[in-house]
């Protein structure tokens, strides 16, 4: 049995405060400006997952072979790192909002927020080729020899700093300016643009990386009802069509002797989806619930693409199919 060399960790993890500030001015009776900031810590995971871990696989390494090893670089296997050292994300969040208070009643609001984030987790990789490859496996009692061709993966700090941002419009109003008819009746609508943060470009990038992925809009409307003990509410969303970046491919195109590895993306569709909910209130601490979500969803499907090279044949696609039926969920809710 060949052993491997793996270090203690001995790492403490204390919950943090979060601090935060919120300001209110009424401008007017009817306009209202809102400023909040707050300063939030995320601590390292006990176990790495897909980023920010400090152990992975249970070790401070995990050596995984790949049996289908087409001459690429790096692709006879991947060892994964753990990092003891990573140092918390912390994200300072602005966030300011004006909103206009209509006498029907109704509220139209804009808010815009902007985070941050310092110590950002990002994913290193290491190539034969880079000249720190052998002093690394050697660190670990790894004989660089053992491993001419593998991918060393670990979790670290970015040193550039990362930002989101976004903005989002929304829309409440109940309906009783219409008559008396209508005063039963609430409509809500809003609209969520966040676009996506660009990340560092990889020391041997894929065929077809980017470093920034397009932005997928958010739109939600809603209807509600009520009248006495019942209140039935309607909440529709829709999701635009979009991208996220997925794994790797190794395809050799026509004419070339070669293997090259391609991004590979999943083809997000565009996503609809109406749920419902009924109540019926018997008292003040009792009431009868029925929910039903994706109403009228019938099936879903994903595909992975090298939309950025669209080089490869179609059927190196993969589809994935999903069926759906209506979820419905009856109940009683009581509080003591």
């Amino acid at each position: 049995m060949e052993r491997y060399k793996t270090r203690s960790l001995d790492v403490e993890r204390t919950d943090p405060e979060t601090p935060q500030v919120q300001v209110a001015y009424e401008v007017t009776d009817s306009l209202q400006v809102k400023v909040a900031w707050s300063r939030e810590t995320k601590l390292q995971n006990l176990e790495a997952g897909q980023r920010g871990g400090i152990l992975t696989g249970g070790n401070s390494l995990n050596i995984n072979e790949n049996l289908n090893y087409a001459g690429e670089l790096g692709g006879q296997g991947t060892i994964a790192i753990s990092n003891a050292n990573l140092l918390p994300e912390i994200t300072n969040s602005w966030n300011a909002e004006v909103s206009y208070y209509t006498k029907s009643g109704g509220k139209l609001s804009v808010s815009y927020y902007y985070k941050d984030i310092e110590n950002l987790w990002d994913e290193e990789e290491v190539y034969s080729s880079s000249p720190e490859y052998a002093s690394i496996l050697a660190s670990y009692g790894l004989n660089p020899a053992d491993f001419p061709n593998w991918r060393l993966t670990s979790t670290i700090n970015s040193a550039a700093k990362a930002n989101k941002k976004g903005i989002e419009v929304s829309v409440n109003q109940n309906l009783g300016f219409m008559g008396r008819w209508a005063a039963p009746f609430d409509m809500f609508a809003t609209y969520d643009h966040r676009p996506n943060a660009s990340s560092d470009m990889p020391e041997d990038p894929p065929r077809g990386y980017i470093t920034t992925i397009p932005v997928r809009d958010k739109y939600t409307a809603g209807l509600s009802y009520s009248i006495a003990r019942f209140s039935l509410q309607a909440r529709a969303t829709y999701l635009e069509s979009g991208i996220s970046r997925g794994g790797t491919v190794n395809y050799t195109p026509p004419g070339e002797t070669t293997a090259i590895r391609y991004q590979m993306y999943n083809m997000l569709p565009s996503d609809f989806r109406l749920n419902l909910q009924a109540t019926y209130r018997f008292s003040k601490r009792y009431s009868m619930f029925l929910k039903a979500d994706n109403v009228l969803q019938s099936q879903t499907h994903r595909k992975s693409s090298d939309v950025m090279t669209n080089v490869m044949p179609e059927y190196a696609h993969y589809t994935n199919h999903g069926r759906y039926g209506v979820a419905m969920v009856l109940g009683v809710s009581g509080s003591f």
